[in-house]
């Protein structure tokens, strides 16, 4: 019987793997037999096929990223700025910066998570 959400020969990429949501969901991905390419802008000690720092808010950091990494099957995009941050800065991380690698991806056809978070969302209580 094959494995659920096998991802065995996988190639990818998450971003924000340095801690909460995206460092879990890089340790489950290598779980499940991908090769986890791991960005943060922060450092990572997960045991990945490869880290690479990047700022998100970098259109230029993120192209390079992209060239060096090649086709990937899929990205997850866990990176995201609360909106206590600056209103630039979160429009870059949370919305930008999923956008450009999406749309510079060799491989089309690679699937794109982004795995919802609390931090991103402004709550009103009444």
């Amino acid at each position: 019987m094959s494995k659920f959400c096998d991802y065995s020969g996988q190639k990818v990429l998450v971003v924000g793997c340095a801690s909460g949501i995206g460092r879990a969901t890089a340790k489950g991905l290598m779980d499940l037999g991908a090769e986890v390419i791991g960005v943060d802008v922060a450092d990572c000690d997960l045991p990945l096929a490869r880290f690479q720092k990047c700022d998100a808010r970098s259109v230029d950091q993120i192209d390079k990223l992209l060239a060096e990494t090649g086709a990937i099957n899929a990205l997850f995009y866990c990176s995201g700025l609360p909106q206590t941050k600056p209103f630039l800065d979160v429009l870059k991380v949370n919305f930008l910066g999923m956008r450009c690698p999406r749309s510079k991806m060799v491989d089309r056809s690679a699937s794109l998570r982004r795995p919802p978070a609390m931090a991103g969302l402004r709550v009103r209580m009444w």
